[in-house]
């Protein structure tokens, strides 16, 4: 996740130089970036009827 992050690559030539699965290395990706982000505390949820 580090080196799409710093280099800007693609995901899937980031995971073709490492010789991993590109679907595997976007999953890895977006559950960090999930991760990273702290929690949301949106309104309109809170708002929509049952």
């Amino acid at each position: 996740m580090r080196i799409v992050r710093e280099t800007g690559k693609p995901i899937a030539q980031v995971a073709l130089d490492l010789g991993i699965n590109d679907g595997t290395l976007a999953c890895r990706s977006v559950s960090a970036y999930q991760a990273s982000r702290p929690p949301s505390t949106s309104s309109t949820a809170r708002s929509r009827p049952p």
